[in-house]
């Protein structure tokens, strides 16, 4: 989840000196990152894994640490470009698959439109249609 605020300074949980501290809520932070390429992006943390004979998230501490924003000890708030082309690979997958729901929907109306105003071809119809075919070319 990510919040935003109007507010410039926020009052963290958290003394220094037995001060209060503050913190710039109009920053950029990690969380804030990780949460706009979650929920946007599509893009999941590296740290969890689902395999698929299980089917039970599993934590993989392998990337831990790195150059993304999306674990306790990272060293970023930008997202790396193997993260940005996820993101657009993500994005272009997602439009690929509307464009094909919406093309397999219209494909449904028209063969729904066809099988109840459309007779069917059957051989009778070819042989009458042969037979008017000749008949028009014999009188011309």
């Amino acid at each position: 989840m990510v919040l935003q605020t109007n507010s410039s300074q926020v009052v963290a949980p958290y003394f220094q000196d037995e001060d209060r501290v503050f913190l710039n809520s109009r920053d950029i932070t990690p969380q804030i990152i990780h949460g706009l390429a979650t929920s946007l992006g599509g893009l999941e943390s590296p740290l969890v894994r689902v395999p698929a004979e299980s089917l039970v998230a599993q934590a993989d501490f392998t990337w831990i640490l790195g150059y993304h924003p999306f674990g306790p000890f990272t060293s970023s708030a930008s997202i790396s470009t193997a993260f940005t082309s996820a993101v657009i690979r993500n994005h272009i997958i997602s439009r690929i698959h509307v464009s094909f729901d919406l093309i397999q929907e219209a494909m449904q109306k028209i063969d729904h439109f066809v099988s109840d105003h459309m007779e069917a071809s059957t051989n009778s119809n070819l042989d009458s249609f042969l037979r008017f075919s000749a008949l028009n070319s014999s009188v011309m």
